[in-house]
């Protein structure tokens, strides 16, 4: 969602609904929390196939690093009561296998936050192609 942080989850939602895939939609906590009215319609209106995955280092980190006050959130608590029927957390790199496992074989929606260290990688490359982004995307059999 080059452009439009934050949206990746009604995106992914809307794809989901047309589609019998299993969909999994990244969010990092900044752009969760910049839409988190998404995360009710998701709740009320996304089927089984519906994975949302929080990468959450409780920071805008590709916009400058800024604090996001994520850490402050019970992200359990807040999705399960707004509809998604599963929650789970990845706190450390010992018990990932095992919760991923469990989190793509959930009928969902479901969600896992994973818990990461902030910084990024000083090459990262950047997506600089959008339109073929795009094509590939409204393009998909």
């Amino acid at each position: 969602m080059v452009g439009g942080m934050g949206h990746s989850s009604s995106v992914s939602l809307g794809y989901a609904i047309k589609s019998n895939k299993p969909v999994y939609c990244v969010d990092g906590d900044g752009a969760l929390l910049m839409h988190m009215g998404s995360l009710r319609t998701i709740g009320v209106n996304a089927s089984t196939n519906f994975k949302h995955i929080l990468l959450n280092n409780n920071s805008h980190e590709s916009v400058g690093g800024q604090t996001t006050y994520s850490y402050g959130i019970n992200y359990k608590y807040l999705v399960k009561a707004i509809g998604y029927k599963n929650y789970f957390k990845i706190k450390n790199l010992k018990e990932t296998k095992k919760k991923i496992k469990n989190f793509m074989n959930s009928k969902g929606p479901s969600f896992v936050e994973v818990i990461i260290k902030d910084g990024s990688i000083n090459n990262l490359k950047r997506p600089k192609n959008l339109n073929k982004i795009k094509w590939n995307f409204m393009n998909d059999k």
